[in-house]
Parts: structure tokens; sequence; C-alpha cells
């Protein structure tokens, strides 16, 4: 019974590594949700986007009535006013409260294109994150298929050295056997060796892209065991758009210039009500009580009392000449407003131009995944027959060994190819596909 549970608990276990092992491997999909999640500037955008919903709430507030309440106690020696407005050799002391209200009633439409402004601003912070989303999608993307290419040429370099020492091993027996020179011998040894080399300098490229990898994703724990899977790329018979258009208005980068020219709109706005009156209505009471010197003063409550004052008023304030401080204002805004306009062409221009650019790279990325193909194909049908007359003894070593270099160069090409097909339809989709 001892013994089946321990059973039982070692299959736990090596079940359990095996787990872990597999989890070790980020797919494309992880590494883009955990840079997205994990990016610094992403979240200091998002804090950015929270300031300006807080100000929101405080512009909110200007529409609400004003309260303050003053106190003030003043001492008087040797001459002061008394209740009579005469000014005597007496000491005294006045103490003064009262408690204001003023409530704006309009103030030139400012406060609500302000408002408006603000909710402009939210929404560029908005889509300028949802750009800064993309483009890091895009840039982890192209990480990761170059990582994978790295990862593929490194086991392309094993497979390369294993060939290459199962060779060795025939070498040696033809030369012990006295079937071969020695010279042969010598010359696959130096090939192991430079195969080894290539191993070493595969490997460190695939550690670089890593790291890079892991440095925009921000990872920083266990980025020393961090590893990718090796995707599964589509086919390269890809169907394209029929069309070169695009949708400009679904990116965010357009979006956001669209609603920075709304916002100047809204800013123009508010500025010209520096033109306007404005008018609001106040209201005050207070009271205040006197103790003077060698004279009978009435009680505190009695004083507050019967000093006691309150009074309504509206106030209107008419702007006459401020300097001409608002026309200047609004001049420079309306230049602003025709700059903008000027980006947001640019920007379409650039999208559209960007678009062509990424459809013709794709019809190009398929034809040299197929040209790559073809040759992989080739070149592994002519390295089979250049082993099968090496081992015959009718090619030369230097031949076999160049046949086997055809080879691994076209594997790579056509992983690289391949990797880079995947990428280039992943920016397709971005364009055309949103």
């Amino acid at each position: 019974m001892n013994r089946e549970r321990l059973h039982i608990l070692f299959l736990i276990v090596v079940t359990g590594c095996m787990t872990l092992n597999a989890q070790e491997k980020w797919t494309l999909e992880q590494c883009v949700q955990y840079g997205l999640e994990n990016n610094l500037t992403l979240m200091q955008m998002q804090g950015e986007k929270d300031q300006l919903l807080i100000r929101q709430g405080a512009i909110r507030n200007n529409r609400l009535p004003g309260v303050e309440m003053n106190a003030s106690q003043r001492f008087n020696f040797g001459r002061s006013l008394n209740r009579e407005n005469v000014y005597e050799d007496i000491n005294s002391y006045t103490t003064v409260m009262e408690l204001n209200v003023e409530l704006p009633l309009f103030d030139g439409f400012q406060t609500r294109n302000a408002i408006r402004e603000n909710k402009m601003e939210v929404r560029v912070s908005e889509e300028d994150m949802a750009a800064q989303k993309d483009e890091l999608a895009l840039n982890i993307t192209n990480l990761f298929y170059r990582a994978a290419i790295y990862k593929e040429v490194y086991k392309i370099a094993l497979e390369q050295k294993k060939l290459t020492g199962d060779q060795l091993q025939q070498s040696k027996s033809r030369v012990e056997a006295g079937m071969a020179p020695k010279g042969l011998l010598l010359d696959m040894e130096a090939q192991y060796a430079e195969d080894e080399l290539t191993i070493v300098e595969a490997k460190g490229n695939l550690d670089r892209a890593l790291i890079e990898l892991a440095q925009w994703m921000n990872m920083t724990e266990s980025v020393e065991t961090f590893d990718v899977a090796i995707p599964s790329v589509p086919d390269n018979r890809i169907a394209l758009s029929a069309g070169n258009e695009i949708h400009t208005d679904r990116f965010p980068q357009l979006r956001s210039a669209q609603f920075l020219l709304e916002g100047m709109g809204w800013r123009y706005r508010k500025t010209r009500s520096g033109y306007f009156p404005i008018v609001s209505l106040g209201g005050s009471i207070g009271s205040s009580y006197y103790n003077q010197s060698d004279m009978q003063n009435s009680p505190f409550s009695r004083q507050l009392k019967n000093n006691r004052q309150s009074y309504i008023y509206i106030a209107l304030r008419v702007p006459l000449f401020d300097k001409f401080v608002t026309r200047s204002n609004l001049r420079i805004v309306k230049a602003e407003m025709g700059n903008q306009s000027f980006k947001i062409k640019e920007i379409e221009n650039t999208l559209h131009s960007e678009a062509l650019k990424i459809k013709a790279d794709l019809i190009n990325s398929q034809q040299k995944v197929v040209t790559a193909n073809q040759s992989v194909a080739a070149h592994s049908e002519a390295f089979r027959f250049a082993t099968e007359k090496f081992s015959a003894g009718k090619i030369s070593v230097y031949e076999h060994l160049q046949a086997k270099q055809k080879l691994a160069n076209s594997q790579s090409q056509a992983v690289q190819a391949k990797y880079e097909l995947a990428y280039k339809l992943a920016v397709y989709d971005y364009y055309y596909n949103r």
C-alpha cells in the first residue's frame, strides 16, 4: 500500500513538473496581454486620464455657490470711533462676523465650454492609450516572432551538429579501416567545431532576443527562465483585400487628432466668453459687537441681535477693455485649429500610404515563403544525394560540407520568411481588418 501511495505521489510530482515546464513557454497572446497590463507608459497615461476626470469635476463645481465666513477682531487705543461715529479719547475693541454667499448666474458660457473641452481631452487621452496599446502589441509581436526565428535557427544548428557528429563517426570508422585518409577525419573534426561555434552564436542571439522581448513586456522577474513557444503560423495562401481603401476613422491616432480639434473648438468658445458680461447673485448676513472703555456696554448677545444686518445683491461685471487679451487668445486658438486640420490630413495620408506598403510587403512575403520552401526541398534532396555519394567515396568532404551548409542556409531563410510573413499578416490585419 505504501508503494502504491509513493508511486501515485511520484506521478503527481512528475506531472506537476511537466506542467510547470510547459507553463514556462509563453505564447504570443500571453506576451501581448502581459505587456499591455504591465506597461509603464500605459500606466502613466491612465494616471493622466484620471487627472482629467478629476479636473472635469472641479470645472463642474464652478456652478456651485461660493460660501465664506469672515470674522475680525479690532483693538483701538487712545482714540477711536464710538457708536455715534464720533472720535473720542477712549480705548475700544470691535468684533465683526459675517457670512457671504455668491451664486454665479451667467459666466458667458465659460464653464459649459470648459466642461466640453475637458470631455474632448478625456477622449483624446483614451484614443492615445488605444494607439499606444496597438503600437505596443505590434512591437511585442515583432519581437516574439524574432525570438521564434532565433529559436528555430538554434534548433537547425543543433540538427546540423548532429549530422556532422554522425558523419564524424563514419569518417573515423573509415579512417581506422584504412578506407579513407586521415585528412578526412581532421576536416570533419574542424567542421564539428564550427558547428559548435554556430550553436553558441545562435544561442546568444536567442538569449538577447528573449531579453529584449521581456524588457518590452516590462517583465522584471524570472527573466532568466523566460522562453517562448514556437507558434503555428498560418498558411501562406492568404486572401487579401480587393481594394486599397482602409477605414481611417477606425484608427485611434486619427480619432485622437479629430477629438483634439473638436476640443480646440470648445476652447475657442471658452476664450470668446471673455467678451461676455458676468452676472452673479449674492447675499450676506452679519453682526458686530462694540466694547468701549469707561462706558456701560450692552451684553454681547444683545449687541449681536441689535447690530445684525443682511442684504441680497445682483452683481453685473461687463468687460470694457482687456488690452486685447481675448482677441489675441482667439487668434492663437484659431491658428492652432488650422494646424491641427493639416495634421489630421497628414495622418490620413500616412495611414493610406502605410496600408499600401504593408499590402505590397505581404504579397512579397508570400512569394518569399513559397520560394524558400522550394529551396529547402531542393537542397534537402541535394544533400541526401551528396550524402550517398560521400558514403560511397565519390565526392570529397568539401563538396559534402558545402551541400550541408547550403541546406542549413535554406532552412534558416525559410524560417525567417515564415515568421516575417506571420508578422506582416498581423500588421495587415491592423490596417485592413479593424
